[in-house]
């Protein structure tokens, strides 16, 4: 969705199957006019949104810490 990102957490031992039978955990994401792309950062802690517009705006969301506070 363009509003909401959605983190599915794998184990290295877990099956695709058992991965998506957890419950998702949902990251609320900045509107942007035009968003096109979202990546995960290197370290696997943060992600990375941005648009097609120009300028285009990088906007980074530390993982762990954004759902923290949403708890």
């Amino acid at each position: 969705t363009y509003t909401d990102a959605w983190l599915f957490r794998r184990g290295s031992n877990d099956s695709w199957g058992e991965t998506f039978a957890r419950p998702t955990e949902r990251i609320r994401v900045p509107a942007l006019p035009q968003a096109e792309a979202i990546a995960f950062g290197s370290g696997g802690d943060a992600l990375f949104i941005s648009s097609e517009r120009v300028p285009n705006p990088l906007i980074r969301i530390d993982v762990d810490g954004y759902l923290a506070r949403s708890e």
